[in-house]
């Protein structure tokens, strides 16, 4: 949109409030979903279970929002959710901290500094 301001700009949205910017170039220099950790990185995901495949989607407020093909009952969304997110950045440990049973999701990637997390996953976003 030619002439239009970066806040009218950059928000791409649906219903859920899932908030995205076109070009991309707002969360990936202002990083409020991931941070610097002792053991590595915390990672902020808002996870969307049930879908119809599992994809890194942009943003949902200050969290990565990621949709998971498996459903949210017997914690199958939340491996879902580690094993992806261990294979987009190669972490050797993904643990997940907070939000076993909540959308709003706290993983710690073991030994990978946020930069680097945020570069490996910025490759798998649509």
């Amino acid at each position: 949109m030619p002439g239009a301001s970066p806040s009218s700009r950059c928000r791409e949205g649906n219903a859920s409030g899932a908030v995205q910017e076109a070009s991309g170039r707002q969360y990936r220099r202002n990083m409020p979903w991931i941070a610097e950790h002792p053991d590595g990185s915390t990672l902020t995901v808002w996870a969307v279970p049930g879908a119809s495949r599992t994809e890194i989607r942009g943003l949902h407020d200050e969290a990565l929002r990621i949709r998971l093909a498996a459903p949210a009952e017997g914690g199958k969304a939340n491996r879902e959710l580690l094993k992806l997110l261990k294979t987009k950045t190669g972490a050797r440990q993904v643990t997940l901290l907070s939000g076993a049973a909540s959308r709003k999701k706290t993983v710690l990637l073991r030994n990978i500094h946020p930069e680097q997390g945020r570069k490996l996953l910025a490759r798998g976003e649509a």
